[in-house]
């Protein structure tokens, strides 16, 4: 069997509390945001980008996302649901019922958004794209949680239980950026007044993806 490299590219955390305050860490920490559900299980989001090579066509770069929506140590994925939104009803002035977990490839590590009435916040704009879309139960059927080994925290090994397949739009790769990040957010859902409604939730993790433009068609993942 052909060995997997694990392409352990640039991963940058960002911190962020309840107050909506974040803090950027070099890159050779691990994307981690942790909270805490109930004193025996915690949640939160961590990602790894994997791939078997490093060089692509530009209109073909397609990596292995492994995705870590959940710490779910027990395995138990029916309880994660429940009391993930038990967790947000107890901080949020409004009843959440699900939740967006949006993969997007941007040319910049900074996202702004804008509320229009009717309108999810998710969507595409200049310079930011989405490439997957998970709902809450999509991201419990699809066992989108990890453990791990050796203490909690960037000394911590993550195992991950499942990841996805992106690929990044070629117009991303660029002679003059020469890097480009893949975001996961969360969103908080719910209903008001039977209009459906997102808020950006305080849950992120962001990996920078350095890359080297070899002609007009190949660029190369560099670490």
């Amino acid at each position: 069997m052909k060995k997997v490299i694990a392409l352990v590219l640039a991963i940058s955390l960002i911190t962020m509390i309840l107050s909506g305050c974040s803090s950027d860490l070099p890159d050779e920490y691990v994307s981690r945001i942790g909270i805490t559900f109930t004193p025996y299980s915690i949640a939160s989001i961590t990602t790894e980008i994997r791939s078997d090579k490093f060089v692509f066509n530009t209109d073909g770069v397609t990596l292995d996302l492994y995705l870590g929506l959940f710490y779910n140590e027990a395995g138990d994925a029916k309880k994660i649901k429940k009391d993930y939104l038990a967790l947000k009803n107890q901080n949020e002035s409004y009843e959440v019922t699900d939740a967006l977990f949006v993969v997007y490839a941007s040319k910049n590590p900074h996202f702004e958004w804008y509320s229009y009435e009717n309108e999810p916040i998710h969507k595409n704009v200049v310079g930011k794209e989405i490439l997957k879309t998970i709902t809450l139960d999509e991201a419990i059927d699809g066992g989108l949680w990890y453990t791990t080994k050796s203490g909690i925290g960037k000394s911590g090994k993550v195992n991950y239980n499942n990841s996805i397949k992106i690929t990044i739009p070629e117009e991303f790769f660029d002679t003059e950026q020469k890097s480009l990040y893949i975001t996961v957010y969360q969103f908080n859902c719910w209903l008001e007044d039977g209009v459906y409604k997102e808020y950006p939730g305080n849950y992120s993790t962001r990996i920078k993806i350095k890359y080297i433009v070899k002609d007009k068609t190949t660029i190369e993942l560099i670490n």
